[in-house]
């Protein structure tokens, strides 16, 4: 039997692994808690199409795809679809855009992500470190996780949902 065609516009695997960077930095920020975040990360599920089912890593930049039995690191194809098409109205989806659209994280000559250690955690290669003047601090967000937005230096309230945020 065919497979049914992919009813939602494709989506690239490194967009989809940008949005899962960015909930894991809210979870480890404290902004999600971890009941929410573990529940996130079983929605962010993907077919490609020929129907193997794919998700990033909850705890790391890898993607796994399902083999039937168990989940198995591999390199996703080039184009993946919503295996539910319920997530793409879902806060997290919708809160995670502008990490979509975010110049891609620097990576180590072996293509794992650096996270601002001394050391790339896979191979153990020394990682550029930047210079003082130009390291910045990542911007805080809003402790709303349906909200996400920017927060500045010195706010005390978020301009885009009015929460707290001091």
């Amino acid at each position: 039997m065919p497979l049914p065609e992919p009813i939602s516009t494709p989506l690239r695997p490194n967009q989809i692994r940008l949005r899962m960077d960015e909930l894991r930095f809210r979870y480890q920020q404290g902004v999600i808690a971890p009941e929410v975040y573990k529940g996130l990360c079983n929605q962010f599920q993907f077919r490609d199409s020929m129907g193997h089912l794919w998700s990033p890593g909850a705890t790391s930049s890898n993607w796994y795809r399902w083999d039937r039995t168990a989940w198995t690191p591999a390199d996703p194809p080039g184009e993946l679809f919503f295996a539910d098409e319920a997530l793409e109205n879902t806060a997290a989806w919708q809160t995670t855009a502008r990490a979509a659209h975010m110049p891609p994280a620097p990576t180590c000559a072996c293509g794992e992500p650096l996270t601002g250690t001394p050391f790339c955690k896979k191979c153990g290669r020394p990682a550029p470190m930047p210079k003082p003047e130009q390291a910045q601090a990542r911007p805080a967000i809003c402790p709303n996780p349906a909200c996400g937005a920017k927060i500045e230096a010195g706010q005390r309230f978020c301009g885009h949902c009015g929460r707290a945020v001091m």
